[in-house]
């Protein structure tokens, strides 16, 4: 501390030149310059008091500089987050600093801008520390006189170059009293949110973006959706703007690189796909009970199996439902196509494993956003008690729990098949195992490579029970005493931590599901008579409802009866089928949605045949396009499988029940259209088949045109029936 008074001890302490280097020899000076002195009490001195003395102003000065050069000798910080934490305020500088917008918001600083702040920081504590003993003008001043001498202690000599950012072009790049004070000022008390040190960081000029002239253009033409090159959209741009193509590209690149990620893929990727690279919420649910909340999705299956009514391949529907607290699968369906009852049935079986669930959480699908679940008074979500709530369109991410589940359930699965035609899948291989079940099923009329669907069935419910025991690593951790380790806990051992913990489970037995889970529709009652389908039902007991409207519930495989109850849920009668103008027989809801389904495929392979006859015509363009409108525009919908390999063999099934084309009856060979023609031709004249007849027919009788033909050539007796075994060593 600078002091007035010394005492001469502490004067021989200094070590000040000018003075005596012995305590009597300062005594002897003090005395003969008459320095002005005072007593003050103490433990030493004769009797208890000691005296000081004011020295004069040249010896002052040489004092405050020892003062100065100890503290700064004395002080030597690890680092300068040390001197200030981060956070800390720093003095400011007077009543007059003024504050200055802080340009680097705090967390966005680079390695080093933040060294060079900290640098500075450091600087200005040791700065401030000896203001407090000389002032900050002699305190700066001094800093700065001894940073030019190269007297600084070496732990702040270190920091200068770090805290100018740049050493100069000869290296001797030292401090200035202007710069430290603008360092002083660069600190914003009221910046919210930003630290001191962040406050003193330099502006990196290499992050400022200046944007030029041709930087729209390039955006237009690099951001399409097609995604073209930098270097495509470079030359459209150069040429343009009259730019040499080499030299744009490079600083196209250095534009790009300043930009965002995201920002970059705006319009080369849609609104659905940016989502996937966009920030996201992780849901928690740690706060669910078993059957809180179930979440259901269907999944067409990756691999091909056998179709359960004709043996062709085909993909098959599952349907998951998931209990999203212990990521249990607690119910499953498998069904032909994406349909309202494959969702019913698999909540049905969710309902007799798990209980019925407060909420229900799907997507907007057909299968889950139709009457059958949510109309009220009939739907499944009003007659179970549970809330269906649906997620936002194109956005699978916010169901990310049933989406995941799929890849560990059915696309794992599904790669134990040899059939199996996901992504992953080598291309020849699959093109190989596409040939033969297709081959197989014409000649034998099964595959050994098609899982019969029955089995496809115990395969299902194999995988299911397998992942139900399987670790998974989104619920807690258990300690398992056969590893000696900790692990993840399974979705069952979740479920039963979950009911011994007291999950409340609304269960129901199999005979309460039968009724709670038959399909209801709204019908009004005539003469006792109810027209469900097209069916009409009869009971004696619906006499006095007459012109009531009443709800029916029905088996979806069974038509033979109905179940009638009025509007508040009360059971009325069950009435019998009883005849109709269309039928004699009953019609099941399966048995009606597969005739309607036939008739469709029917009518638009009518339409496509119609297309093909305009062409082999010579029919305008126009007149095929207007032909083939109109034959859409009488077709209603149906249900749909939704299999490309069945598509295609629905679009070949067209031939075999239109009217043949006129073929030659003559033995001159004429010119074939189509290769159905060509081999009905060569099967009435056997005596004209050249080598390339041979293998011509050698493929055509293994394809999948004369399978969907089969019926036609054997009703015009031009089947083949294997005889010509030439041609089959032909085609092995």
């Amino acid at each position: 501390m600078i002091k007035t008074y010394y005492t001469t001890a502490e004067l021989l302490a200094f070590g000040l030149e000018g003075l005596p280097r012995s305590r009597q020899g300062i005594e002897v000076l003090v005395a003969r310059e008459k320095w002005p002195s005072i007593e003050v009490k103490g433990t030493r001195g004769r009797g208890g008091i000691r005296r000081e003395y004011a020295p004069p102003a040249l010896i002052m000065a040489a004092i405050k500089d020892q003062v100065v050069i100890r503290a700064l000798t004395q002080s030597a910080p690890a680092s300068a987050a040390a001197v200030i934490p981060s956070g800390s305020p720093l003095p400011p500088a007077s009543a007059a600093s003024t504050a200055m917008t802080v340009a680097t918001q705090a967390g966005a600083l680079k390695d080093w801008q933040k060294r060079t702040a900290e640098a500075r920081a450091a600087i200005l504590r040791e700065v401030d520390r000896i203001a407090q003993i000389v002032g900050r003008e002699k305190a700066i001043m001094k800093v700065v006189i001894m940073a030019q001498d190269g007297t600084l202690p070496e732990h702040l000599a270190q920091l200068v170059p770090v805290a100018n950012a740049r050493a100069g072009r000869d290296g001797k790049r030292t401090l200035s009293r202007r710069t430290i004070y603008d360092w002083f000022k660069a600190y914003q008390p009221a910046a919210a949110g930003v630290n001191a040190v962040d406050a003193l960081a330099p502006k990196d000029q290499h992050a400022v973006v200046r944007i030029p002239a041709w930087a729209t253009d390039l955006m237009v033409e690099y951001q399409r959706p097609q995604k073209p090159s930098l270097a495509w959209a470079v030359e459209q741009v150069a040429a343009k703007h009259g730019l040499d193509k080499d030299a744009l590209y490079h600083r196209a690149r250095r534009l790009l690189g300043k930009m965002g990620n995201v920002e970059l893929q705006a319009g080369r990727m849609g609104p659905r796909d940016l989502k996937n690279i966009k920030p996201f919420v992780r849901r928690d649910s740690g706060m669910l009970w078993p059957a809180d909340v179930y979440t259901a999705d269907g999944h067409t299956f990756d691999a091909e199996i056998a179709h359960p009514a004709h043996g062709k391949p085909f993909r098959p529907e599952v349907t998951t439902v998931l209990d999203v607290a212990t990521r249990r699968a607690v119910g499953w369906s498998v069904d032909l196509a994406e349909s309202g009852l494959a969702v019913l049935d698999a909540l049905r079986h969710a309902c007799e494993i798990g209980g019925i669930p407060s909420a229900f959480y799907v997507d907007n699908g057909s299968g889950y956003k139709n009457a059958l679940m949510s109309q009220p008074g009939i739907g499944m979500s009003s007659r179970l008690g549970f809330t269906m709530t649906h997620s936002i369109a194109y956005n699978s991410q916010a169901r990310g729990v049933i989406e995941r589940a799929h890849q560990t359930l059915w696309v794992r699965a599904a790669k134990e098949l040899p059939t199996y035609i996901g992504a992953t899948m080598d291309a020849q291989a699959k093109q190989k195992v596409h040939k033969l079940t297709r081959r197989d099923v014409v000649l034998a009329g099964r595959s050994k490579y098609l899982m019969p669907f029955n089995d496809f069935i115990a395969f299902c419910n194999d995988k299911i029970a397998t992942y139900n025991n399987r670790p998974h690593r989104s619920l807690p951790m258990v300690f398992d005493p056969t590893l000696g380790r900790r692990r993840h806990m399974s979705p069952n051992e979740a479920w039963e931590h979950g009911v011994k913990e007291g999950a409340q489970l609304v269960t129901v037995t199999k005979a309460e599901a039968r009724e709670l889970f038959r399909p209801q529709r709204e019908a009004k009652v005539l003469r006792g008579e109810i027209r469900l389908f097209n069916n009409l039902y009869f009971a004696q007991e619906l006499t006095e409802y007459h012109g009531d409207v009443v709800r029916v519930a029905y088996d979806i495989h069974d038509g033979d009866q109905v179940w009638v109850y009025d509007q508040q849920g009360r059971f009325i009668c069950t009435a019998g089928f009883e005849a109709n103008k269309r039928a004699y027989f009953s019609e099941s809801f399966l048995e009606r949605a597969a005739r309607k389904r036939a008739d469709g495929r029917a009518r638009r392979l009518e339409a496509k045949l119609q297309e093909v006859r305009l062409e082999q015509q010579g029919a305008p363009m126009h007149d095929v396009q207007d032909a083939t409108f109109a034959l859409k525009n009488n077709a209603s919908p149906v249900l749909e499988l939704g299999d490309l390999s069945v598509r295609r063999e629905e679009a070949i099934e067209v031939f075999a029940h239109s009217p043949a084309e006129a073929s030659s009856t003559s033995n001159a060979r004429p010119i074939f259209m189509i290769d159905s023609d060509r081999y009905e031709w060569l099967m009435q004249h056997r005596d004209a088949w050249t080598e390339s007849d041979r293998q011509f027919l050698a493929g055509f009788v293994g394809s999948d045109i004369y399978e969907a033909l089969r019926e036609r050539f054997e009703a015009l007796g031009l089947a083949w029936d294997g005889a010509e075994g030439e041609v089959f060593k032909v085609a092995v």
